[in-house]
């Protein structure tokens, strides 16, 4: 089973992100985080986040998963794939955030 579809940009910014969480003495933490995401996101994608929007037309559901670290933003497809993440942010108020402002 294919995992979720990840847009460069967020990419890029999980990279940068777990560069600084290596200076923070983060890392296990983070590698968890993403390893929750890829797992979570490739097995039970509906019942890992919050639903937030139907796009009817489009057959696609948007969620947010609040995580420690880490909130996923994605779409999930009317019949559970595939899995598209929109957006990766810093949860707010924790020390990677602080760190990457």
């Amino acid at each position: 089973m294919a995992g979720p579809s990840y847009p460069h940009a967020v990419l890029e910014k999980l990279k940068t992100w777990g560069q600084v969480a290596v200076r923070l003495g983060l890392h296990s933490e983070f590698v968890r985080a993403l390893r929750e995401i890829e797992e979570r996101l490739s097995t039970d994608p509906e019942e890992w986040g919050d639903p937030q929007k139907d796009f009817r037309h489009l057959h696609l559901t948007v969620y947010h998963r609040y995580g420690p670290l880490l909130t996923v933003k994605y779409a999930v497809h009317i019949d559970g794939r595939p899995v598209f993440v929109l957006d990766v942010l810093l949860t707010p108020d924790t020390p990677l955030d602080y760190a990457a402002r």
